[in-house]
C-alpha cells in the first residue's frame, strides 16, 4: 500500500507528495473526488480517499500548530 497527500490542485491534475517525500502528478480522472489535505491511498490498482488517515493527519497538524504558536508566559 502507498500513500499520497494532496498538496494542491492544478487543472486537470492533484499535486501530491507520496509517503517517500516525491512529489507526483496524479491526473484528476485517475482518482476519486479529492480535495487539498486529503490523504490517497493505493491499494489494488486503485486510490481511495482515507478519511480516517485524512482526519488523523488534520488533528495532529492542528495539534503540532497549537503546541509551536500557543502564548509563552
Amino acid at each position: 500500500m502507498q500513500w499520497f497527500s494532496v498538496d494542491r490542485i492544478e487543472g486537470d491534475f492533484a499535486i501530491c507528495q507520496s509517503d517517500d517525500g516525491a512529489m507526483v502528478k496524479l491526473l484528476l480522472s485517475s482518482i476519486p473526488p479529492a480535495r487539498e489535505g486529503d490523504m490517497l491511498r493505493y491499494e489494488d490498482s486503485e486510490y481511495v480517499v482515507d478519511k480516517e488517515e485524512t482526519l488523523r493527519r488534520r488533528r495532529e497538524n492542528a495539534e503540532l500548530q497549537r503546541r509551536v504558536f500557543q502564548k509563552r508566559n
